[in-house]
């Protein structure tokens, strides 16, 4: 199977995973800091599907302060940008990464680690199961270097160990098994 193809196959798969998702309520998108308060602006009313890499541009790092509700909303939308568009979305690859893996040996774990799993009790097991394919597709181009997935550069240097950590995770919140910080 060719690269566009394996891309194509999972960004398939995360769009069934997520075609039942229901939107946020208004005002019930973001709990953060000021620099994400418009975030509702450019996401307010807007489907995932419709999430472009220009729109995504100037709050690919507002994705940490979703609400849980509007991150299960909205995360399909982010994984589509960084898997068909990742030089375009160029920074929201480490936010992704970031934010669906769990963290340890650093001040904010245990913030970072209840957020996690406040989002996990809210998505389904179909839409778990759609982060895990996203995160095995990415590590997949990534380990191979594949048209702008870099994970052994210097800056990505920790991405193939998060991804792992992250797929552990979002694979017991599909499978309804416990997970261990």
């Amino acid at each position: 199977m060719d690269i566009d193809e394996i891309k194509q196959k999972a960004a398939a798969k995360i769009e069934e995973a997520f075609a039942d998702t229901p939107m946020p309520r208004k005002r019930n998108y973001w709990r953060g800091p000021h620099e994400c308060e418009d975030i509702e602006h450019y996401l307010g009313g807007k489907h995932w599907k419709e999430i472009t890499p220009k729109l995504i541009w100037n709050i690919r790092e507002c994705l940490s302060y979703l609400t849980p509700q509007a991150f299960r909303f909205y995360v399909p939308g982010y994984m589509l940008m960084v898997l068909l568009y990742p030089l375009e979305v160029d920074t929201l690859v480490d936010r992704i990464v970031h934010d669906l893996s769990p963290s340890s040996g650093y001040s904010f774990s245990d913030w970072h680690n209840r957020r996690l799993n406040k989002l996990a009790r809210v998505v389904t097991h179909d839409e778990a199961d759609g982060i895990v394919t996203f995160l095995d597709t990415y590590l997949q181009l990534s380990i191979n270097e594949v048209n702008g997935y870099y994970a052994s550069t210097d800056i990505f240097w920790k991405i193939p160990h998060q991804l792992e950590g992250a797929i552990k995770f979002w694979s017991s919140v599909r499978d309804g098994t416990e997970f261990e910080f």
